[in-house]
């Protein structure tokens, strides 16, 4: 499919973060589309505003999730095979997948969790470019609430982005649908 649009990095770069209700639409459609990859036992591994492509359609867009080129199917016990390899990219990583210890569908929910973020704070979960620094804050430290940034917003949209970006893998949620959803 030959797609038209931009990837959610050039739009944030050209136009800024985008209103809730936008957002709440790209957190619908992308976690519709990464829980279809999970159900059929895929994690995607490098979920980041580059592979969330916005294409216009109507009045509004669809969203399509690219580049599964890291994605590794999960095995029966629904974690990855391999463990202490790093693969994606640190800013928009889970923190286990930076420390290289095995991932399940929750390092996709922390990292499309982190890309939400960006979307409706406009800023990342880390702002740091020092690749040491970035580590550090994946793996130890947590954004502002949504509603420092975004003053208006419910108190579940602070308890939501907070489930989905905690540094414990048990503590997120599993269903990226069911997260988004609410």
């Amino acid at each position: 499919e030959r797609l038209h649009g931009r990837d959610l990095a050039e739009l944030h770069r050209l136009a800024g973060r985008g209103t809730p209700a936008q957002v709440a639409t790209l957190l619908r459609q992308g976690a519709a589309a990464l829980g279809a990859a999970h159900r059929q036992g895929i994690v995607h591994r490098d979920i980041k505003p580059e592979n969330v492509f916005l294409c216009p359609e109507g009045e509004g867009f669809r969203v399509r999730l690219l580049d599964f080129g890291l994605a590794k199917r999960v095995d029966g016990d629904r974690r990855l095979t391999q463990s202490g390899l790093i693969v994606g990219t640190p800013a928009w990583m889970a923190p286990e997948q930076v420390s290289g210890r095995e991932v399940d569908e929750r390092a996709d929910v922390y990292s499309f969790a982190a890309v939400g973020y960006l979307a409706l704070t406009g800023r990342g979960v880390t702002v740091e470019s020092d690749l040491d620094k970035v580590f550090v804050d994946v793996v130890r430290n947590l954004p502002p609430p949504a509603s420092d940034l975004v003053p208006g917003l419910p108190a579940e949209v602070d308890e939501g982005f907070h489930a989905a970006l905690a540094k414990s893998p048990a503590a997120r949620p599993r269903d990226v649908e069911a997260w988004a959803a609410a």
